[in-house]
C-alpha cells in the first residue's frame, strides 16, 4: 500500500512539473542593447483559455490582452504585436524554452 501512495505522489509531482513546462508563444524583440518580451500565459497551463498577452519593457510588465472565450486570439494577438515591432525597426524572433530560461536567469 505505501508503494503505491509513493508512487501515485511521484506521478502528480512529475505531472505537475511537465503542465508547468507548457508555455505559449513567446517572442523576444532587440534593437542595439534593448531587448522586449512579448509572451503568451495561459492561467492553465494545459488549455489555451484564459490566457493573456505580456509585454516585458524596461523591467516592467504589462498585460495587452487577455481571452476567456476566443482560441487562438493570444497567439495571434502576439504575434502581430511582434510584426508591429519589426516595422518599428525591432529584430523580432519567436524565442525557444532555452532561450526563455537563460533570461529567466539573467533577470535574477
Amino acid at each position: 500500500m505505501r508503494i503505491s501512495q509513493v508512487s501515485l505522489v511521484s506521478l502528480l509531482f512529475l505531472t505537475s512539473l511537465g503542465a508547468a513546462a507548457e508555455e505559449g508563444p513567446r517572442f523576444l524583440c532587440k534593437s542595439g542593447d534593448s531587448e522586449r518580451v512579448i509572451e503568451v500565459v495561459y492561467t492553465n497551463p494545459d488549455q489555451s483559455l484564459p490566457c493573456e498577452v505580456r509585454y516585458h519593457k524596461d523591467g516592467t510588465e504589462e498585460t495587452l490582452w487577455r481571452a476567456q472565450n476566443e482560441e487562438g486570439f493570444c497567439e495571434q494577438q502576439a504575434q502581430e504585436f511582434a510584426a508591429d515591432q519589426q516595422e518599428w525597426g525591432w529584430e523580432c524572433d519567436e524565442a525557444q524554452e532555452t532561450d526563455a530560461a537563460t533570461e529567466d536567469t539573467q533577470q535574477q
